[in-house]
């Protein structure tokens, strides 16, 4: 539930409002993974989380959004990480 609060009920990516996903920010496959806990879950619409799949989030949000935004988007997640 803060997760939504936090993201406002929308895609931490895109921002949209429908389809949201909980989605693990660094996936299940990779070995650094630190399972299903609260600072690895950000929501992510159904069109975001499976464009991301099982990739680096670091290089996904790089190739969706651009360096400069995607630097925003992954600040305003490490800033939701820390508040946990």
């Amino acid at each position: 539930q803060a997760c939504l609060v936090f993201w406002e009920n929308s895609c931490a990516g895109c921002g949209e409002v429908r389809s949201l996903e909980a989605d693990h920010f660094v996936s299940l496959y990779n070995p650094d993974c630190p399972g299903t806990v609260a600072t690895n879950i950000i929501p992510l619409c159904k069109s975001c989380n499976a464009s991301k799949q099982e990739r680096d989030p670091f290089e996904w949000f790089a190739d969706k959004f651009g360096a400069e935004a995607a630097k925003e988007k992954l600040s305003r997640i490490t800033t939701y990480f820390n508040l946990l």
